[in-house]
Formats: structure tokens, sequence, C-alpha cells
């Protein structure tokens, strides 16, 4: 059985929750469920719908809230949304489990050689400090300098990090890492909710130094002038994102004619918001590093596992704010 979405979803026509909205209540309009920032997704909408009369809503979440709704709708015969933009790995074991996405047209850029999936935006987990707070001779090199004294109670972890911890162990293999982060929580940390939060706190001077924060939130505050700067812990973590669409969608055309949109002059967004709109090789090319190993997250393909590194790394955490 399938539900109409928009009992469903009931999403309003103002900025609230976690939807946005751009259309008239009964204007024609395709649903996208994304994690891209409010406004970032704001500003693509807006574009979109000026250049195409097209509506669109968007419900946005974090990368786990929004597998898990995906995966109970799917469970329930619900077709939710027309267009989902989420982490390729969750993507490829949705794809693995069940036939929920459509075949995309040939002039669409794929993530991966997948003929169901689109690419869209790479970011990293990299390391980011407030000048003010953290001298350029404190600034760690590599990962076993957060270990040095200078830094003691200096550092603040992201409770929504679990790619970047799940990333290490798979890198590392379980012994170092487990030896590196027990390590790291005798250094002793805070934790902040939300790299966005987070992000801000640094900028403040509340914290002086995080080693897994976004990447392009840091550039875009440097740019601004805030005192913050950024650099990439060799291996580095990344997170790449991929478009799809619904199969049951009754409105393909348009989706994949947002999916274009966002393949082209949407790409003008997120370069604006400091993002990679691209694969791993553009982002390469917009942040040379020097980087030896880059680390996917591909690891976390299911909303089971992703629980299970959650669950593990909120363990850590609480673990580490009690030495």
């Amino acid at each position: 059985m399938q539900i109409d979405r928009r009992s469903m979803l009931a999403l309003p026509l103002a900025l609230a929750g976690g939807s946005l909205a751009s259309c008239a209540a009964d204007a024609p309009s395709i649903t996208v469920y994304s994690t891209l920032p409010r406004k970032i997704a704001g500003g693509l909408i807006e574009l979109f719908t000026r250049q195409t009369g097209l509506a669109v809503n968007v419900w946005r979440a974090d990368r786990a809230e929004l597998a898990k709704r995906v995966a109970i709708e799917v469970e329930n015969g619900v077709v939710g949304f027309d267009v989902i933009e989420l982490e390729a790995s969750h993507l490829i074991g949705m794809i693995k489990k069940r036939a929920i996405f459509a075949d995309l047209g040939a002039d669409i850029r794929k993530f991966g050689g997948s003929p169901k999936l689109a690419i869209s935006r790479t970011r990293s987990n990299c390391m980011g400090w407030n000048t003010n707070r953290l001298p350029q001779s404190s600034v760690p090199r590599r990962y076993e300098d957060l270990l040095k004294p200078e830094l003691k109670n200096r550092i603040v972890l992201v409770g929504g990090a679990v790619p970047w911890f799940h990333g290490l162990h798979h890198a590392w293999g379980e012994e170092k890492a487990t030896a590196f982060f027990d390590a790291l929580a005798r250094q002793g940390f805070v934790v902040s909710e939300g790299r966005s939060l987070t992000a801000q706190l640094l900028a403040s001077g509340e914290f002086a130094l995080c080693p897994a924060i976004f990447e392009y939130m840091i550039a875009g505050m440097k740019r601004s002038g805030d005192p913050v700067d950024y650099a990439f812990l060799d291996p580095l973590v990344i997170e790449q994102n991929a478009w799809a669409v619904h199969i049951d969608s009754k409105m393909h055309p348009q989706c994949e004619a947002f999916i274009r949109f966002c393949q082209g002059d949407g790409r003008k967004v997120l370069r604006d918001n400091q993002m990679v709109p691209g694969e791993l090789p553009e982002f390469k090319r917009q942040y040379p590093s020097g980087i030896q190993q880059f680390v996917t997250s591909e690891g976390l393909n299911d909303v089971d596992v992703f629980k299970a590194w959650s669950d593990r790394y909120h363990d850590y955490l609480r673990k580490g704010l009690k030495l």
C-alpha cells in the first residue's frame, strides 16, 4: 500500500522544524529529502524555482535520521520522497536490499558508475581551530600531535562525528585506533552536538581545537574574517553524497531536471558556501593537501551498522568525559 506523501509529511510553507517549502499548497511540486544544511538547501531551491517555476519541498535531517526515516517508509510501502540526497554508502546499501531507486538519464553524472546514483558533493572531517586560542606552533600536523601536553583539556569532539571515528578504526585497525582514542580521552575533551554549532563556538573562542569538523564550515568562516583556520590530517576521512530518484515517483522528469540543475548551475551555490560539488577527485583539486590516505565511510552502509558504530562512539565519549 502506498500512502500519499502530502498527508504523511504535512510540510509547512515556511522554514520550520526540518522542513523547507517553496510552493503554494495546490501547486505541483517535488519532495526532496536531503542532509544539506538549511541555508544551502534554501539557496538551491530558490534558484531552481526561479529558473524553472517548479516548486520543491525539502525535508532535511542528519544522516542517521534521514536513513532511518527512509527505512521505515520502505518497510511500510510509503513513497515519501521524489528525490533523495544522502551519504552515498547508505544509498548503495539501500540498493542492495531493495529496488527503490530509478535509473537516471544518460546525461546525468553518475556516482561510482551506478545508473541509479548521481554525483552530489564531498566533504572531509578536517581539523579546525581558533587562531586566537591556539598559536601556530601548537597546531597539530598529525594525529599523534593531538596528544601533546599543550593540548590537554583544549579539544572538543563532535557528537555526530561517527564516520570519523569509524574511518580511523578502518584505516588503522582496531589495536592502533583503540590506543589512540584511549590516549585522546586521557588528554581530556568536551563534547559538542552538531558540527555547525561547534564551528560557531570555535569561532567565538569557546573551544580551541576540533579534530573532526567539516572543512567548508571553517573555510567559510575564515573567508568572513573569523579567527579560525583548518588543516587536513592523514588519513583524511571523507563523506561523499549522491542523489537518487524514487522508482515510484510520479514526477520523474522533474526530478531529473532538479538533479541536472544541481549538477549545473546549482554547483555555484555549493561553491559559494565553500562546499565541493563533486566526487573525491574534485575535492583534491579544490583542497590540494598532500594527504596520502583518504578513507571513505563506505562501511557505514546500513542503518543498523551505523547505529552500532554510533552507540560505540557515544559510549566512548561518555567514558572519556568521566576521566
